[in-house]
């Protein structure tokens, strides 16, 4: 089972996913790993590693769109920019060789035909500046043989077709990206709406089997699907487990406190990966009442408590999110 690790949901662009959805995914992805982690439990009933398998897709095809949606469009426009500038220049030269010509032989139509400034094929639209490059061309491909003694041959009229050529296909690409990026905030909607279909009416439907037979992944999965809003609260999280009790913490933000409100102490391990126990090195107790700062960026935490007879062998499970390869 892949479980897919995300790390800045929020992004920086224009068209941001709605901070519901935010807390949905952050939900989703809690669930997957859950069920990750409980892999022998359910691996052995069909319907539910189907059901698992179609919502891990579904969370696939959520972060793919997601990354259409966060596309920052800015090359794109820079190139169109450097093609039109192109363009213009080589538009301009062949433009003042044919009024230099028109000039000289007193032909004040031509001269006119081509009389467009430098700011009007820079600045104007995208189709009307091209078509004025092109009528440019035209003229000069009609006199070409008259143009040789003003420094037009077919080499600069080739390069000149070649730059109007490379914007015209350009042209449509920033409306292009812009429409993809509509069309994949369109289609996150609709995933969310289908993940969440087969959370409802698969998943947590065969989970009600698994709460005489594995309470443990059962409670486990309940406090997985509770969604929490990351834009509003504290961030003060507290504590209380009991006896074999686990809880998973959707995307701790750093700085937030972990306070423990139970009798038993806890032990945390601060900068090590599963599994973190009393043991080690870099764990933390903290007592009854206590509280300490988490010190790590937007991760997930799992809290594992065991009951003071057994030592509260209590456990900390530190997933950091990464960017999705």
């Amino acid at each position: 089972m892949l479980v897919i690790p995300i790390k800045n949901l929020t992004g920086v662009a224009k068209i941001k996913m709605r901070k519901t959805q935010e807390n949905k995914l952050s939900m989703y992805l809690a669930v997957q790993k859950v069920c990750a982690d409980n892999n022998s439990v359910w691996n052995g009933l069909v319907a539910c590693s189907n059901a698992i398998s179609a919502f891990e897709n579904k969370i696939s095809d959520i972060v793919k769109s997601r990354q259409k949606q966060e596309s920052n469009n800015k090359g794109i426009a820079e190139d169109k920019a450097e093609k039109r500038n192109k363009m213009v220049e080589k538009t301009m030269f062949v433009k003042g060789a044919i009024q230099a010509y028109a000039t000289a032989t007193q032909n004040n139509e031509l001269y006119e035909n081509v009389n467009y400034s430098v700011t009007k094929i820079k600045r104007g639209a995208d189709t009307i500046a091209r078509d004025k490059a092109l009528i440019i061309f035209n003229k000069a491909t009609a006199i070409a043989t008259n143009l040789s003694d003003y420094g037009i041959n077919a080499a600069v009229l080739s390069e000149l077709e070649t730059s109007i050529n490379n914007f015209t296909a350009i042209m449509p690409n920033p409306r292009t990206a812009k429409s993809a990026v509509k069309a994949a905030t369109l289609e996150i909607s609709e995933l969310f709406e289908q993940a969440d279909l087969i959370l409802k009416k698969q998943l947590d439907k065969l989970m009600i089997q698994f709460k005489d037979v594995n309470e443990y992944f059962y409670n486990t999965y309940q406090n997985a699907r509770e969604i929490i809003d990351l834009g509003k609260g504290s961030k003060t999280i507290e504590v209380e487990l009991q006896p074999n009790e686990l809880k998973t913490v959707q995307r701790v933000i750093n700085g937030s406190v972990l306070k423990n409100t139970g009798k038993a102490t806890l032990i945390y391990c601060a900068d090590k990966l599963p599994p973190c126990d009393a043991g080690d090195e870099a764990s933390i107790k903290i007592h009854a009442g206590e509280e300490m700062v988490i010190k790590i960026k937007e991760s997930f935490i799992t809290l594992r408590n065991i009951d003071a007879v057994e030592k509260a062998q209590f456990k900390v499970k530190v997933t950091s999110e990464a960017p999705v390869k």
